[in-house]
């Protein structure tokens, strides 16, 4: 597979991938699903009988019975708010633009770190194709000077290599 097709790929895949999140609501999937009470029901005790009349009357008692009253039950307690995990909360501080930028993996031409495209795009990743590797030594300074702009600019980087 050429390099033309496989970024061409990932661009395709990075647009499909925008279009479903920008276009589905997140507040409807709130909506469907089902509001769950965590809380015991009180349970209703069984109508009170009364014993029948001794003398022989033909007509019923008009004396009301007494129903003893339902336990009243008191709400919850309110929960403290739970701390979030780093990963949410980083996310939660991202504009919807650099969310979206974190969904682009870059390709990159030659042997040195593209600093400056890192810089412009923020992308949430770096792939390395043959063509961008010599030596391990060449891919660690590859990766720090990548990682180093892209801290620089926001977030680290994802790299992958091909």
């Amino acid at each position: 597979m050429t390099s033309r097709r496989v970024h061409a790929l990932v661009a395709t895949a990075t647009l499909l991938s925008l279009t479903t999140a920008c276009t589905s609501d997140p507040s409807s999937a709130a909506d469907e699903t089902p509001a769950v009470s965590m809380s015991p029901r009180a349970t209703i005790p069984p109508p009170a009988r009364t014993a029948p009349s001794q003398t022989a009357s033909s007509r019923p008692s008009a004396a009301p019975t007494r129903t003893p009253s339902l336990p009243t039950q008191e709400p919850p307690a309110p929960q403290p708010p739970r701390a979030l995990d780093p990963v949410t909360a980083r996310v939660q501080r991202m504009s919807l633009r650099d969310r979206a930028r974190q969904l682009l993996v870059v390709g990159l031409h030659g042997t040195t770190a593209p600093s400056e495209l890192i810089g412009k795009l923020h992308p949430g990743g770096l792939i390395y194709f043959s063509t961008n590797t010599i030596s391990t030594p060449q891919i660690a300074t590859l990766s720090r000077e990548a990682q180093h702009a892209a801290r620089a600019a926001g977030e680290p980087l994802l790299l992958m290599t091909d």
